[in-house]
């Protein structure tokens, strides 16, 4: 997904929650996985950790929470959980291992409902998402492309279906690697669901690179399994 409609429908979805949460009470913040946001349809890891910031206006205070996981295609409720606070307060983090693996190539999406000590109850809905088998690396682009390095980095982004050690090289049109980075598993760059980094246009030894097309290449590897993705970026100074 583009980056400028990842950061819209991220952004929607928050507008639409804090409409709900206005009408109906607590205030809900994003609904997180594994401390990440995610946009419509990203891939998730097969038992998420889900998390997410609940707050109450004074007097009012957080007396229970329920998470729910859906699977949308068969529309059959996965796994869930209820929490009651034995000293309700105005604040409260939502914390919700998922301990059933999510079957893959289903879309889910997860709900949480909070109830306050008035009896109403505020709610809120994840994204849809989408758990994968094995390793595999979708979506690699990179915007703007061309682009200029005078004026700004070129953002390269990607999605993996698992946690996995990341290289990314640039080569030159000759086979010749002209700069590169590299990330392990569950690190930023090499978590299971969107990621992203930037390129500003220099070579390892950061002199600017000359006009032309480049190749961008993805190497992930997971335990036994590799995959390998490539794209062309062009420099036009």
């Amino acid at each position: 997904m583009p980056k400028s409609k990842r950061v819209y429908g991220i952004m929607l979805g928050f507008f639409l929650w804090m409409v709900s949460v206005q009408i109906t009470g607590a205030g809900i913040d994003s609904i997180q996985f594994n401390e990440k946001l995610i946009a419509d349809r990203d891939i998730v890891a097969s038992q998420p950790l889900i998390t997410a910031y609940v707050r109450e206006i004074s007097p009012n205070k957080i007396v229970s929470w329920n998470v729910q996981i859906k699977d949308i295609t068969s529309h059959e409720l996965i796994e869930q959980k209820t929490t009651v606070i034995t000293v309700p307060s105005t604040n409260e983090w939502v914390v919700f291992q998922v301990t059933k693996p999510l079957r893959p190539n289903n879309l889910y999406q997860a709900t949480l409902k909070v109830q306050s000590d008035t009896g109403v109850i505020s709610s809120a809905n994840s994204a849809i998402f989408l758990v994968k088998e094995g390793l595999e690396i979708t979506g690699f682009l990179n915007a703007p492309n061309p682009f200029n390095p005078n004026q700004g980095n070129t953002s390269l982004e990607y999605m993996l279906s698992k946690d996995a050690d990341v290289k990314l090289a640039i080569f030159s049109i000759s086979g010749e690697e002209v700069w590169s980075v590299s990330y392990l598993g569950g690190q930023d760059g090499g978590r299971v669901g969107f990621n992203t980094m930037v390129w500003n246009g220099r070579n390892k030894w950061q002199d600017m690179v000359a006009n032309g097309v480049y190749i961008g290449v993805i190497v992930a590897k997971s335990g036994m399994e590799k995959r390998i993705v490539k794209r062309k970026i062009a420099v036009l100074k």
